[in-house]
């Protein structure tokens, strides 16, 4: 099995396996006026049960170090468990109820001034 080992500055966060699905790692970078901030994100989707899984979600910081490690392996024993699983419904409400607020945000918006 194909397992992934995640360090940030040589501790170990994750070592997780996904045997059917997707697996994703992401940096995101979020600078407005309100925040500056840098996440790192792992997380991955099961079609078979239509679970999403978060792994690791955290903050990095300048001279971080992150290292990713793609190793194989026989069993299952020291893989990290999710810190968040999800099921396709709660990942839709989540999405409805993003979309809801943004539209609202956006209407306030155009009434302010005086659009509609």
């Amino acid at each position: 099995m194909i397992i992934f080992e995640i360090k940030i500055n040589q501790q170990n966060k994750v070592q997780t396996a996904i045997n059917h699905g997707v697996m994703t790692f992401s940096l995101c970078r979020l600078k407005n006026q309100t925040k500056d901030e840098i996440t790192v994100h792992l997380g991955g989707y099961n079609p078979e049960n239509h679970q999403h899984f978060d792994w690791l979600q955290e903050a990095i910081f300048l001279n971080d170090e992150i290292t990713i490690k793609i190793k194989d392996k026989k069993d299952k024993e020291g893989l990290s468990q999710p810190v968040n699983i999800r099921t396709e419904n709660e990942v839709n409400d989540m999405i409805i109820e993003s979309k809801l607020k943004n539209y609202y945000s956006l209407k306030r918006e155009l009434e302010d001034k005086g659009l509609i």
